[in-house]
């Protein structure tokens, strides 16, 4: 009996491991199909990458948009698809000064709350207005931190990191230099 519960364990193992959806076309939109991501091999497994390397054209045609200082280095683009939502993620990072940042967007029905990513415990959380719009900075003195805040007008999150020299007035002042409202009516 023993030998018998083995053998069917075995087997089941065997026939769940081989199961794959192949079907490209189940969810084209999805970042990290076969046909997206340039692999087509019929006999890729696993679960599609959610994120998809882009480019500032690309994120405006979703309506994203920054105002990248013109020395910004190592600048990459990313679109991250979240299947909850079926909103993408605009992801963007650089560096600046000795400085790495990531700069995020997302539309959402409400204020979502911090889209930074983070989750360090930081000894610094202040409220700050970020052009019209509150917000959230947390950091350490001199340290890595993040702001956050949300524009209610057109339902996005914004949120902007920094790797080192973090302050509240560098963190609000990154973001402002950044960030380019959309209009009320983009909706």
């Amino acid at each position: 009996m023993k030998k018998l519960l083995t053998i069917l364990f075995i087997s089941l193992l065997i026939v769940g491991c081989s199961c794959s959806n192949n079907n490209p076309d189940a969810n084209p939109d999805a970042p990290g199909n076969n046909q997206e991501s340039g692999n087509n091999d019929p006999g890729t497994v696993g679960m599609p990458n959610p994120m998809h390397e882009s480019s500032a054209e690309e994120f405006k045609k979703y309506g994203y948009e920054a105002a990248l200082d013109e020395n910004a280095s190592d600048v990459a683009y990313t679109l991250i698809y979240s299947s909850a939502t079926e909103e993408k993620l605009a992801d963007i990072v650089y560096s600046l000064d000795g400085v790495d940042y990531r700069y995020r967007m997302q539309f959402t029905e409400g204020d979502a709350g911090d889209i930074a990513g983070d989750y360090t415990t930081y000894s610094k959380n202040e409220d700050v207005d970020v052009n019209g719009y509150s917000g959230h900075v947390h950091y350490n003195k001199d340290g890595a931190g993040y702001i956050t805040w949300f524009d209610k007008n057109v339902g996005v999150d914004y949120s902007l990191s920094m790797s080192t020299k973090a302050s509240a007035e560098n963190l609000l002042a990154a973001a402002k230099l950044v960030f380019i409202p959309m209009p009320k009516d983009y909706k």
